[in-house]
């Protein structure tokens, strides 16, 4: 017996053969006992490429966890089991269609305290996406323009220039610094009084830990938190999203 031309002894495994991306003709020759009268059999097996997950390199600030030139450790001052002085929140990462201005792709991300967050599709996606950022108590911020994505790292930085989101729809946390504005609680695009009922609960019942109205992520639900929300409240801050 002969596989691929190298000979292997009768009810032994021939060795590993290598297989590269595509198709790969595997031949193996059969010799009778008679040592003359041979019979061939051949079998095409295809290997698919890898697939390689598409991966967006993010930063951004979140405006109520803003302190100086880093966010606050949210996750260590809320008390979350396991969670380093590094780590913010977790976010969503949305990938809308140019087009349909529809969801295309979703990913969750960990936010860190210096703004860098990393995400990761898989199945991956490729061609041209606006980026959505969704957060917990922030609005909901896109990029200014469709980015490329695909097999090689996309990079998205949001905190250099209120023109870097959609719309400009940012503040200016520090000179240089922009950040997504806080305060929205509800999901429904808006920083209104609809948000300001679900702080006051928890604010009224001394709330501490993990908790979506605690907008400066100190670990409390108090009257710092309602600073925040006034201000945006009181200049009508809504989403700004392609449509």
């Amino acid at each position: 017996i002969k596989v691929n031309a190298v000979a292997v002894a009768n009810g032994v495994a021939s060795s590993a053969i290598p297989l590269n991306v595509g198709s790969n003709t595997i031949t193996t020759v059969v010799t009778a006992q008679d040592g003359t009268t041979t019979k061939t059999y051949t079998i095409t097996v295809t290997r698919a490429s890898a697939i390689v997950p598409t991966v967006i390199n993010l930063k951004l600030f979140i405006e109520g966890y803003t302190s100086g030139i880093a966010m606050n450790s949210v996750k260590t001052n809320q008390g979350v089991a396991g969670a380093s002085s590094q780590d913010v929140e977790d976010i969503v990462v949305e990938l809308w269609n140019t087009v349909t201005f529809t969801l295309a792709a979703t990913a969750a991300a960990l936010l860190h305290i210096d703004g860098t967050a990393t995400a990761t599709f898989n199945p991956s996606v490729s061609g041209f996406y606006y980026i959505v950022i969704k957060t917990s108590n922030a609005i909901k911020t896109c990029s200014a323009a469709p980015q490329s994505v695909g097999a090689i790292p996309a990079n998205y930085d949001f905190t250099t220039a209120a023109s870097k989101a959609y719309g400009n729809n940012m503040i200016e946390v520090n000179p240089g610094l922009w950040a997504f504005f806080s305060g929205e609680l509800n999901n429904d695009g808006n920083v209104d009084n609809a948000d300001y009922g679900l702080w006051e609960s928890d604010a009224n019942n001394f709330s501490s830990g993990v908790f979506q109205t605690d907008i400066n992520g100190d670990g409390n639900v108090d009257n710092a938190d309602y600073g925040i929300w006034e201000s945006n409240a009181n200049s009508f801050i809504f989403a700004v999203i392609p449509n």
